[in-house]
């Protein structure tokens, strides 16, 4: 076989340019120009090449392509070499250059085999359509599933802006990530106030550890909620600083490390107001003195207080799930489907008196008001019944009522007449009887205070309007008599009470009276005084002749002791003279008093006394006379016997007290003592009584005189010896 590898390495065999070309220029252009546009287009590929990697990054084994780009630049390099070397003969340059140029092109045939089978694996233009058209589905389901996350994410951040609840969301470090407007309206702060705040800032002071420990308490339990009502109720720390109860739940998401916590927190002040008003409200109903009654529309008891235990007698447990029936006499068995009726209405029954029965049997008056309880929609489900017991108050109107009846008959039968006087409009309401007193009818009657006052009598009109304006301005009681003039000229007495009645303000706005007519009583009265004065006369003239005729006595008695020779019947003429003076001195204080009934005592003692002194020539400076009385007035049938008393009493101590004319002294007194009785006493420091002195045993006749005015009067008396004498007599004072 030939050797064609000796040749081909045989240096001496190579034809030279010039003989390959032959200087032919039509060949050598054809050469220059086919390699010049290969070069051309060598180098504009790789270029296309760039460009579609540098825009395509998703292509698969791009350096493929860059491999593609290194080796058609060195082809179009190697090209562009056999051009050069026409002119200049650099063939080792041209050589390396086709040495790299192989490099590449091996390197990249190498790499084509390589990921041939990758290149296989590649899905087909068809798979690659189905997989986009996948794609496209995929991603058309994606955006509609992003359309509905957005409409959800804005149904959530609407309804976490709308809700009235405060949602407020804290990070581990609990600080505020989330504030809605609910918290805003509860807490008084802006989100942007809030949101990077501790959670402090909405708690009050004093809890706010326990708050925070709580929720580090919270983060490590097991649990990712916790419901409303599930703990305890909170308070919260609004921005003015005032505190609110509350009631919160809590939730926690765990996001990957980060766990943040949500707080729903509702204010409950309104429902805390609410349940404290119930609680008050059912206080008072349990502790009410009414009767407080729930009943269905069925008639049947639903709720019974202590009020109604007290007016019915039975307890709630007795009563509770039983009809209302029970409480109802037969006779009024129609009145409660009456009134359900109307509470199925919805109306109200105001309040109206009716009879029940007690558990003992008893009838008892009630006045009942009862109203529909309605529910959340408006339906009446029931009603609730106030009782109150009215018995008392029946049996006091049915008292009134007699009452009211009698002072009918009385104002008919005492001719009273009674009116009315409207302060602020001046105007009078008159009876018939005010009409027949003023002598007029109500058609001729203007019915003004001015049309009044011109019936009045002018003399009496300006002090009976002064007793009314005293009246009005609380002075006194308005309570005068005051004459009318009729029309027919005649004048008639009238006696007239009323009582002035206030407003709140204390201003008088009307006056409620009566007047009736005293003039047959004024007549009667005067003709009484008149009466009366001609028998004071008479008694005045009866009393200073009973003084005479005592006088005329006392005459003869001096007369016969004058012509008498014989001591003792001078002396015994003597005593009955004082005796009867003190009785004549009565009558003749009564003739010179203006009383006829009584005198002073105090002066008749000082004239009877100063008689006696003078009656028996005894001088002030001998036996001295000390009085004590008081200013005492007394009637005729005591003054008489306490008088002849004091006489005998005196004139024996005249006589017999002080012997042989030795000076002395004389005490009379006269005393009322605490049970308006009467002390007498008359006192002497004369010789005193005998030892042997027995006051029962005497029989003289003064002895004899004093026991018996002393029995007269209805007294007692005793009598002491001893340092002079001393006569104590106890007796009632008697009419005065």
């Amino acid at each position: 076989m030939m050797n064609l590898s000796q040749p081909l390495l045989e240096v001496n065999v190579f034809i030279p340019h010039e003989h390959y070309y032959l200087w032919n220029p039509e060949l050598l252009g054809l050469h220059i120009v086919s390699d010049a546009v290969i070069v051309l287009a060598y180098y504009s590929m790789p270029l296309t090449l760039f460009y579609i990697v540098r825009k395509r990054r998703d292509l698969p084994f791009p350096w493929v392509f860059l491999l593609f780009s290194a080796f058609i630049v060195a082809c179009g390099t190697a090209h562009l070499m056999e051009i050069w070397t026409l002119w200049h003969p650099t063939y080792w340059l041209t050589g390396a250059i086709k040495l790299i140029t192989a490099v590449i092109s091996l390197t990249t045939a190498i790499a084509l085999v390589q990921i041939i089978p990758k290149a296989l694996a590649l899905p087909s233009p068809a798979q690659l359509d189905a997989a986009n058209q996948a794609l496209q589905a995929e991603s058309t389901e994606r955006q509609h599933m992003n359309l509905a996350l957005q409409a959800s994410e804005a149904r959530l951040a609407g309804i976490l802006e709308i809700a009235e609840d405060a949602i407020i969301s804290i990070a581990a470090n609990q600080q505020i990530t989330l504030f809605n407007q609910g918290a805003e309206r509860i807490f008084g702060y802006t989100a942007a106030e809030a949101i990077g705040q501790p959670l402090d800032l909405l708690l009050p002071n004093q809890l706010a550890s326990i708050h925070r420990q709580h929720v580090v308490d919270f983060s490590q339990t097991a649990g990712v909620s916790r419901k409303m009502g599930d703990r305890r109720e909170i308070f919260g720390r609004r921005k003015d600083g005032t505190e609110f109860p509350a009631e919160a739940s809590i939730s926690k998401l765990q996001l990957g490390d980060e766990v943040i916590f949500t707080a729903f927190l509702r204010d409950i002040t309104e429902r805390k107001q609410a349940e404290l008003a119930m609680s008050r409200l059912a206080a008072i109903v349990e502790s009410s003195g009414d009767a407080i009654i729930g009943k269905s529309l069925e008639g049947m008891i639903t709720s019974w207080n202590r009020g109604a235990e007290r007016l019915f007698g039975y307890t709630a447990a007795e009563v509770i799930d039983r009809p209302v029936a029970q409480l109802f006499p037969p006779n009024h068995a129609d009145e409660l489907a009456q009134v359900l009726e109307q509470i199925k209405q919805g109306e109200f029954v105001q309040s109206y008196e009716t009879v029940r029965v007690r558990k003992d049997g008893q009838h008892v008056d009630i006045a009942a008001t009862i109203s529909p309880i309605k529910d959340a929609t408006g339906r009446v489900i029931g009603a609730a019944k106030i009782a109150r017991d009215i018995t008392e108050r029946k049996q006091a109107e049915n008292q009134l009522r007699d009452l009211s009846n009698r002072l009918m008959l009385a104002l008919k039968s005492g001719a009273i007449g009674i009116w009315e006087w409207n302060v602020t409009t001046n105007s009078l309401t008159w009876d018939n009887r005010m009409y027949e007193f003023y002598g007029t009818t109500p058609d001729q009657f203007t019915h003004a205070y001015d049309a009044w006052t011109s019936r009045l009598h002018p003399d009496d009109r300006p002090f009976v309007e002064a007793a009314i304006h005293q009246a009005l301005d609380g002075e006194k009681d308005y309570e005068p008599e005051f004459r009318v003039i009729h029309p027919d000229g005649t004048v008639h007495y009238l006696k007239a009470y009323a009582r002035v009645e206030r407003n709140p303000a204390g201003i008088p706005h009307r006056m409620i009276g009566i007047n009736y007519d005293i003039t047959e009583l004024k007549q009667t009265a005067a003709q009484i005084e008149a009466s009366l004065k001609e028998k004071e006369v008479l008694l005045k003239e009866i009393h200073h002749r009973v003084k005479n005729n005592l006088g005329v006595v006392d005459g003869l008695l001096q007369m016969q002791a004058r012509r008498s020779h014989n001591p003792e019947v001078i002396e015994t003429l003597k005593e009955s003279h004082n005796r009867i003076a003190s009785i004549a001195l009565v009558h003749e204080k009564l003739y010179s008093s203006d009383d006829l009934a009584k005198i002073n005592i105090a002066h008749y003692i000082a004239d009877l006394t100063a008689h006696l002194f003078d009656s028996y020539n005894i001088h002030a400076n001998q036996i001295k006379l000390v009085s004590h009385i008081s200013d005492i007035s007394l009637a005729i049938d005591t003054a008489i016997p306490c008088g002849l008393i004091i006489n005998e009493l005196v004139s024996n101590a005249l006589k017999y007290a002080f012997s042989n004319r030795q000076a002395g002294e004389i005490q009379v007194m006269l005393d009322e003592q605490p049970d308006q009785s009467l002390c007498l006493i008359v006192r002497d420091n004369g010789v005193g009584l005998p030892e042997d002195f027995d006051p029962k045993q005497a029989t003289t006749l003064g002895l004899s005189l004093i026991q018996g005015l002393v029995k007269q009067l209805r007294g007692t008396w005793a009598i002491h010896g001893q340092s002079g004498t001393t006569v104590t007599i106890t007796f009632p004072r008697g009419q005065s």
